[in-house]
């Protein structure tokens, strides 16, 4: 992309794909620091001009809003919004940080303490968000960002672009299936279902503050949800995790299957964090049921300033696949890593052994190194990414998924043989998957293949009727 969108901003990186466009890492070379920012393009999918007013008029109406929403000091700023060449752009401050799913670690729960502390965070937020009329629509650990300068929370991606593509690409309001297991975590049933409220970004918030406090992983917690609303039952989680009665019961009222039993405003939830903060209720521990510590030392809980630097040495950890050993027994580390014993034989005895087999099965490290994968690939780390990714699909050859996000990275750094091997392997682990025939058909018509570009288009038409963009790309082919 040589040229300057919008006259003044510089293309640095693509940092992911979406039915409607790409959005762009970018610099604002009017401004002598050149300072970076996210630029979000949505692909207008009609030359018809009253369509196109119609669309363009729709699209400054939500830009508008983002204008007011991005006042906020955690949510980020609107910058610009403009039309250029049949495409819309929306320009936004961009967010040095990493997202949540950093710190929402397998078997490493968070403490009430903290869950409590990220609830309020968000939910001052979407006090904000629900006064301008504006639902969010998909709250996630990846769109929750730990600010790097001052480690405050930043909520990201507010629906507008979701809303449009629900607009003109799926009409009929049916949950989009990318990243499936992701987006059926935390989405709740009328939403799938195309009847958005506001209490629906509630439910959202609530599975994650689930899933930090029992550290399931994301597919555990997909699984556990599924089993429950099989039987047309709240998802149950309370035995996965010691928790205060008081704080369980506000999850579950977050959660609540029916719209109409969940808490209708994020204020009521904000008022009900206060009076357990009150009443001193909460559990300093978030240890998994039936476990003892690994020693009897009280352990400190660890909050404000001091979590978001504990935060970031976990997420470091993480990312550089290092396993920490506790060294003494005032150590703060509640991993249950088994200790070594050395006999006086000079045998090495590795104790608890199931434990450890459990917490670092090759599932879990699979979907810990899929989530860092993931959030480097979102900061526009591409090479990090990929190594992510790689770790995963190791640990788990059959992760068709892995395989479509490190084959949309290599397309993004223009490395087109490796992107097909990986779409090929992702079609061939889920034939289903419309997107990946979509993605493979655009990188073969990239490189001129037009009559494979035009067969994987056919058959994401034959999987997902209502893919706009696919019947646009053949069309182009054809005409």
């Amino acid at each position: 992309m040589g040229k300057l969108l919008g006259g003044h901003y510089q293309f640095i990186k693509v940092l992911g794909f979406g039915e409607l466009g790409q959005t762009y890492l970018a610099a604002d070379v009017r401004v002598p620091t050149h300072p970076k920012c996210v630029i979000k393009q949505i692909k207008l999918p009609t030359k018809n001009l009253n369509t196109l007013k119609f669309i363009l008029s729709f699209l400054t109406k939500k830009a508008k809003i983002l204008e007011k929403l991005g006042k906020h000091p955690q949510i980020p700023q609107m910058l610009s919004y403009f039309a250029q060449e049949q495409d819309f752009y929306l320009v936004q401050e961009f967010i040095p940080g990493e997202a949540l799913t950093a710190e929402l670690l397998p078997s490493q729960p968070m403490t009430e303490t903290q869950v409590i502390s990220l609830f309020q965070d968000v939910l001052d937020i979407l006090v904000f968000v629900h006064k301008y009329g504006a639902i969010h629509r998909c709250i996630k650990p990846s769109n929750i960002i730990r600010r790097q300068t001052d480690g405050k929370l930043i909520l990201t991606d507010l629906g507008i672009v979701k809303e449009v593509s629900s607009q003109m690409l799926n009409p009929l309001g049916k949950l989009e299936q990318t990243r499936a297991t992701e987006a059926y975590v935390y989405i709740p049933p009328e939403q799938s279902q195309g009847k958005l409220q506001f209490n629906s970004d509630l439910y959202a918030l609530g599975m994650v503050g689930i899933q930090a406090l029992t550290g399931l992983s994301t597919n555990d917690l997909a699984n556990l949800k599924r089993t429950s609303e099989s039987m047309g039952k709240t998802i149950v989680w309370r035995d996965r995790t010691p928790v205060s009665s008081q704080l369980a019961a506000l999850i579950d009222k977050m959660i609540d299957i029916d719209p109409h039993q969940r808490y209708q405003t994020a204020a009521a939830v904000l008022a009900d964090l206060q009076k357990i903060l009150n009443s001193n209720t909460v559990t300093a521990s978030s240890s998994p049921p039936n476990s003892a510590p690994l020693n009897s030392v009280s352990q400190p809980l660890i909050t404000g300033k001091n979590w978001f630097q504990h935060s970031q040495r976990i997420a470091s950890a993480s990312a550089n696949k290092k396993l920490v050993f506790s060294k003494n027994k005032n150590n703060n580390n509640n991993c249950r890593i088994p200790s070594l014993i050395l006999t006086t034989t000079g045998a090495i005895i590795v104790s608890a052994s199931l434990v450890f087999g459990s917490q670092l099965s090759r599932t879990l490290l699979a979907e810990s190194s899929f989530n860092q994968g993931e959030t480097q690939e979102q900061a526009g780390e591409t090479q990090e990414a990929i190594e992510h990714y790689t770790k995963a699909i190791q640990l788990q050859p059959i992760n068709s998924t892995a395989y479509f996000r490190r084959g949309m990275v290599y397309s993004s750094l223009g490395s087109y043989e490796s992107a097909l091997a990986d779409l090929t392997e992702a079609i061939q682990l889920n034939p289903n998957d419309a997107k990946a025939y979509y993605q493979r058909g655009n990188i073969r018509l990239h490189i001129g293949d037009r009559q494979g570009a035009k067969t994987d288009y056919t058959q994401a038409i034959q999987l997902r009727p209502n893919l706009t963009v696919a019947y646009i790309n053949r069309g182009k082919i054809e005409a």
